[in-house]
C-alpha cells in the first residue's frame, strides 16, 4: 500500500507581512481530482474489495466514490512572518494492488482513495522542516 500526501487546491503567492496583521484570504485553483475508485481488468465484488483495502488504509478513508471537495477560497489565515505565502489544500491518496480470487478465477487490479484532508499554509522562501511532507509540491506549483 502506497500513502503520499498530494496537493488537491493551490493560490497564487500573496506577500504576508507580520506587522500589518491582516489576515490571508486566497483564491484556491485546482491542482489534481482524488476519487475512491477500482480499476480491474475483470468483474471483482467491488464492495469486498473495497472493504479489505479501507480497513487496511485506516480511519477516515473516503468511501468508494467520494471525491475530495473543492473548497475555491480558503479560510483566513494570519502570519506571524514576512515574505511570500501560499495556501493549499491536500489530502493523503493512498492506492494499492489486489488480486480478487472466485470460482477459481483471478481478477487484479488496482484501488485507490483519499484520506486526512488538510489546509495549509507555506512561506516559499523559508528553511524546510524535514517533516513537511507536502512542501516539496506545493514550492513547485506556486513558489
Amino acid at each position: 500500500m502506497r500513502r503520499a500526501t498530494v496537493v488537491t487546491e493551490i493560490s497564487d503567492l500573496s506577500a504576508a507581512h507580520r506587522a500589518d496583521g491582516k489576515p490571508i484570504v486566497a483564491a484556491l485553483r485546482p491542482v489534481r481530482s482524488v476519487v475512491a475508485a477500482i480499476q480491474a481488468a475483470g468483474a471483482v465484488d467491488e464492495a469486498a474489495v473495497f472493504e479489505v483495502f479501507a480497513k487496511q488504509a485506516g480511519p477516515g478513508t473516503a468511501a468508494l466514490g467520494g471525491s475530495v471537495p473543492r473548497e475555491g477560497v480558503s479560510g483566513e489565515f494570519t502570519v506571524d512572518v514576512d515574505g511570500s505565502v501560499v495556501v493549499y489544500e491536500s489530502v493523503v491518496q493512498v492506492d494499492a494492488s489486489f488480486t480478487f480470487r472466485c470460482g477459481g478465477g483471478a481478477v487484479s487490479g488496482a484501488i485507490s482513495s483519499w484520506r486526512q484532508p488538510r489546509s495549509g499554509i507555506a512561506q516559499c522562501d523559508a528553511t524546510m522542516s524535514p517533516a513537511a511532507d507536502v512542501l516539496p509540491e506545493v514550492r513547485a506549483l506556486a513558489c
